[in-house]
């Protein structure tokens, strides 16, 4: 389970403002971060924690959005496999990854890093939107 408290308490200030941070589930902490998505809109993610024989990690998702909103920009609900395949290319060289279960961009982090990868995931999906 995710300490939200702990979450805005780690954030660190030379990462920028503050995001907002919301309990979604017992599981899951919304962030609403102070950079903005091509529509002019706060980008949100999703952190959550994931368990496996090597310990645990924060996973930070976009909750599929991004694929999305390409997709509508096209006129269609989702993107092609093509075109998914176009995003994965536009990745490689960042740790941002293209989950194609639900098309999510994430990242896995430790929570001693969530803020700075916070940041670099926004980044990331600015630079897709483009």
């Amino acid at each position: 389970m995710i300490d939200i408290t702990q979450l805005e308490n780690a954030w660190r200030s030379e990462n920028g403002p503050k995001p907002r941070f919301e309990k979604m589930t017992a599981d899951i902490v919304k962030i609403e971060t102070s950079y903005l998505d091509v529509e002019g809109l706060p980008i949100t993610l999703y952190v959550y924690e994931e368990s496996s024989l090597f310990g645990s990690q924060l996973r930070i998702s976009d909750g599929g959005y991004v694929t999305e909103d390409l997709a509508l920009a096209e006129g269609r609900g989702e993107l092609t496999r093509s075109e998914l395949n176009d995003v994965k290319t536009q990745l490689k060289g960042t740790d941002v990854r293209l989950d194609k279960r639900d098309a999510s961009l994430y990242m896995k982090t430790k929570f001693e890093d969530y803020d700075v990868d916070v940041v670099r995931l926004c980044e990331t999906i600015q630079r897709l939107q483009q």
